[in-house]
Formats: C-alpha cells, sequence, structure tokens
C-alpha cells in the first residue's frame, strides 16, 4: 500500500495529520506503538488520509524502529507530494524502555 493524493482545493498553506501505528521491535522483538505525525505545506496535492492510515496499519508484522518508521514514513510522503517543506515525528512507546522521539525534517526553503 502507498501513500495517494487529493487536489489541494481549498489551497491551505500548512497541513498536520497524526495516525497511530504499531509494530515490533527489531531489536528485542517486543511490541511498539505509537503516532506519527505529519507537517507539510502542501502545493497541489493533499496526502489523501485513508490510505496514510492503511499504510501505518501494514506496519503491525513488521520489524522496526522508531527511526525507521520515521524514514519510511518521510520517504513515501516525499515520493508523492514532491520538494516542498516536511516534517515526519514518530512516537513510540514500548514495554522495554522510555518513549522514543524520532523526527526527519527537509525540503522546501531550506
Amino acid at each position: 500500500m502507498n501513500f495517494k493524493t487529493v487536489p489541494n482545493k481549498s489551497r491551505v498553506s500548512l497541513v498536520r495529520y497524526t495516525t497511530d501505528f504499531s509494530a515490533i521491535c527489531s531489536i528485542n522483538q517486543k511490541p511498539i506503538w505509537g503516532t506519527i505525525e505529519f507537517e507539510y505545506a502542501p502545493k497541489e496535492v493533499l496526502l489523501e488520509l485513508m490510505s496514510v492510515d492503511e499504510w501505518s496499519q501494514q506496519l503491525t508484522t513488521k520489524q522496526l524502529l522508531a527511526e525507521d518508521v520515521a524514514r519510511l514514513a518521510f520517504d513515501e510522503a516525499r515520493r508523492v507530494l514532491g520538494d516542498l517543506y516536511l516534517r515526519v515525528s514518530v512516537l513510540v512507546n514500548t514495554t522495554a524502555h522510555a518513549p522514543v522521539e524520532a523526527l526527519i525534517e527537509g525540503g522546501g526553503d531550506e
């Protein structure tokens, strides 16, 4: 499943969207769960939110770290949105240690 887009008919200048996910920690094989937050300055298209939710649900059986989830989400959003300001923040909870946040930001007017 890949992210899909819809036209930015309303011409909004900033979008923030958060979706939930779960996965398996690639180090200790224990469950991890958390949120993926997207913040971006759209141009012609917006992320189609249902496709983002479906994509995040596919992570359930994958072995990943917070940093992996951030990179996967950032790369997929960048692929469909093009070069624009994009920030992806992943907050992960686990039974093995304290919460972890991974952040990737770039594009646009860097």
